[in-house]
């Protein structure tokens, strides 16, 4: 009889061997996928800088704290890396010490405004070539219009779509 049990403590030690294994299997494939594909909705894209094979960064100028946070949200959850700002002269001194890939401007903001910063960015020859994407409440067509002759690649109203917003991304950075 002890020797029937020693087989049977056999068969058993062999049955949850393969189920770990097995187990072990399933979550290498898991994380496999979790890896290509982070987003369940697998509508947004990890934006790379394809020539660099570094993140993108966007410099976010809003003064609102609540705006910051949806639209940090929005960009982090598309894997792209966020530096805020909430005012004119905080984004002068972020675009000296690095070159974002993107500028996301406010229009109402505390002393210059989300204009004044979008002409300033694209009359400098250094920071000329950044896409620049206004992002306000103020969304009558003349304010659009008035963007795209200060410079502006694009112009969103608020609240602001993610969808929409992942797409003038893409276009403007040409991932």
């Amino acid at each position: 009889m002890p020797v029937v049990n020693g087989c049977w403590l056999f068969v058993i030690g062999c049955l949850l061997l393969v189920v770990c294994y097995w187990l072990f299997v399933i979550g290498c494939l898991l994380l496999v996928v979790c890896y290509w594909f982070p987003n369940k909705q697998l509508t947004t894209i990890v934006f790379y800088n394809v020539t660099k094979y570094r993140m993108m960064t966007v410099l976010l100028v809003e003064d609102s704290l609540t705006e910051t946070q949806v639209l940090t949200r929005y960009l982090s959850q598309a894997g792209l890396r966020v530096i805020s700002v909430t005012n004119g002269e905080e984004a002068k001194l972020k675009l000296q010490l690095q070159t974002p890939d993107l500028v996301i401007l406010d229009v109402i903001l505390p002393g210059q405004s989300g204009f004044e910063i979008c002409r300033e960015i694209k009359t400098n020859a250094s920071t000329q070539k950044i896409p620049v994407v206004i992002c306000s409440t103020k969304g009558t067509d003349a304010d659009k219009l008035w963007g795209s002759m200060l410079g502006a690649d694009a112009y969103l109203s608020k609240p602001v779509n993610q969808q929409e917003l992942m797409q003038i991304i893409r276009q403007l950075t040409a991932v």
